[in-house]
Parts: structure tokens; C-alpha cells; sequence
């Protein structure tokens, strides 16, 4: 054999390497690049640059375990510096929940419970706190937060199930009260990142996932079903998350493509779910209104 043609399957590996690396390889050199320029001291744009491309990097499904640690680690570290708390509160409970057993896992639960005391949500606050509690009862600081606690002889299940009546309390237009349930899915999210191996957990999570569709808040509807699909893929949580999810794509946001992409996956990943009839009927009717469905299912429309 020439030569050439064995230098050809070495060649093609090269190519395909270097493709799957180039995007990778581009934001790496990017954060490296702005790491060398820009400080605690920078200009606000430059800081959210920076901390922009870390979050890129850890939500990257493409990275590997090792490189999104470090880089987590960075990010939180950075995020501390520049006083941002809304992404110390993303880089800590992202940590949390995909690194549980790393170092400096308490240190994170408490920085989010100072910021969300400082942000006057006591009530989350207070969530946490009995979460770190009960997960880290050895702690020396768990014995100080018991002297500062609200309800202090209630367990974190039992204040999530106060917390979750209030929410029907005084409701609005919506069947709810909007403030306690804001206050609710907080709460669900803060105990799901510090209890995440509760059974509770996905549930709390699917619950939040419901208010916030109500809220008609699909953003963070979309990013609590990713959790319990992620996070909880053996529960009985995890289907309806992912069905729900391609529903809201289809229906609420009117994202066909995307909507398409969840449905098949849907079917692919659970082919003998009680579910998958009804997505394999909206994926193949995905775009027509209400009006051709139901002309579609019922035979006296037709004729009309």
C-alpha cells in the first residue's frame, strides 16, 4: 500500500480533532486571555466579560469533569472578588450540585446564606441554614446557626411543606400569591442544591418548575425541568419534566425546532412510557393550531 493512503486515516483523525476542539480551544484561550487583563479593579464590562465566559465554560456539556472543576473553582473565587452576588450564588450552587463531595462545600452554603440575608430573603436564608444544618450537623458552624434559626425545633421538609401552603394563601388572578410563591421556588432550589440527595428534592424541584409556568416565568421553568432530567434521571419526575419541557418549547414560546429536538428524545429515552403516545402524536402534528387537531381527532368536524 502507498504511503499516502496509510497517511490519510491520520490525517482525518487530526481533522476531526481538531474540529471538536476548536470551539473549546477558542474559549479557553479567551478566558486565559482576559484572566491576564482584567481584576477585581476593572471596569464593569470587563468583569462581566470574564465572568460571562467562565459561565459558558462550566455549562459547557463538552468539558471535561476535571476542566469544569477547576474553572468552577475560579469562577466562584473571581465572582467573590468583583462582589457579584448573583453569579457567586450560580458558580457556589453549581459546584454544589455537580461537585458534592469537593472541599469547600460548606464554605459556599454559607456564603449563600449571607447573601441571601443581605438581600433580605430571610426566609431562604433561613431554608439554607437548617439545610446546612441537617447536612453538615458536625460542622462547628452548624452549632452556631441553631441559636439563630427561625422554627427551630422543624425540620427543612417540614418548613418546605408551611412554605408550599402559603403559596395558595391570598391568591391573585393566577390561583396564586406570586410573592410567596417567588419565595417558594427559591426556597425549592436553595434546599435541592444543599439536600440534592433528598427524595424530596425532585419533587420540590417539579413543584417550582409548575409555579414558575403559572408565573409564566418559561426561562426558569425550562432551566428547573433540566435539573430533574439531569440531576434525577431514574425518578418518575424525570419523563413528565422532559415531556412538560417540549410542551412549554411547542406550545408557549412556539420554538418548533427545539419543541422537535425534546419530543424525540422523549421517545427515544422512554419508548414504553405511558406519555409517549401523546408526544409521538404532537411531534407529528407539531405546528397546526388547535382547530386542524381537532378536526384531525374528531370525524363530524371534518365534514364542516
Amino acid at each position: 500500500m502507498s504511503p499516502f493512503y496509510k497517511f490519510i486515516p491520520f490525517v482525518m483523525v487530526v481533522i476531526i480533532w481538531g474540529c471538536d476542539q476548536t470551539n473549546d480551544t477558542a474559549l479557553s484561550e479567551k478566558i486565559a486571555r482576559l484572566e491576564k487583563t482584567v481584576d477585581a479593579s476593572s471596569g464593569q464590562k470587563q468583569i462581566s466579560e470574564l465572568l460571562d465566559a467562565y459561565a459558558e465554560f462550566v455549562n459547557s456539556s463538552d468539558e471535561t469533569a476535571s476542566s469544569r472543576r477547576k474553572m468552577l473553582k475560579k469562577a466562584y473565587e473571581f465572582a467573590k472578588k468583583t462582589g457579584n452576588s448573583e453569579r457567586v450564588i450560580e458558580f457556589a450552587s453549581r459546584s454544589l450540585l455537580d461537585f458534592p463531595k469537593d472541599k469547600g462545600r460548606e464554605e459556599k452554603v454559607l456564603d449563600l446564606i449571607s447573601i441571601h440575608e443581605n438581600a433580605g430573603k430571610s426566609v431562604v436564608a433561613n431554608v439554607l441554614k437548617h439545610a446546612f444544618m441537617e447536612n453538615y450537623p458536625n460542622s462547628p458552624k452548624a452549632d452556631s446557626l441553631k441559636n439563630i434559626v427561625q422554627d427551630q425545633n422543624m425540620s427543612t421538609d417540614s418548613i418546605m411543606v408551611e412554605l408550599g401552603k402559603k403559596v395558595k394563601l391570598n391568591p391573585g388572578t393566577t390561583g396564586i400569591n406570586t410573592l410567596m410563591a417567588t419565595i417558594y421556588v427559591d426556597a425549592c432550589k436553595a434546599y435541592a442544591t444543599v439536600l440534592p440527595e433528598r427524595e424530596n428534592a425532585p419533587k420540590l424541584l417539579f413543584n417550582a418548575a409548575q409555579l414558575t409556568t403559572t408565573m409564566r416565568q418559561f426561562d426558569k421553568t425550562i432551566g428547573l425541568y433540566d435539573w430533574i432530567v439531569d440531576k434525577y434521571p431514574d425518578t418518575d419526575d424525570a419523563p413528565v419534566a422532559l415531556a412538560t419541557k417540549g410542551f412549554i418549547l411547542d406550545n408557549d414560546l412556539k420554538d418548533m425546532d427545539k419543541a422537535k429536538e425534546i419530543y424525540r428524545q422523549f421517545i427515544e429515552k422512554y419508548p414504553d412510557h405511558n406519555l409517549t403516545g401523546q408526544i409521538q402524536f404532537l411531534l407529528e402534528n407539531l405546528g397546526k393550531s388547535n382547530e386542524e387537531l381537532l378536526k384531525q381527532l374528531d370525524p363530524q368536524a371534518k365534514k364542516q
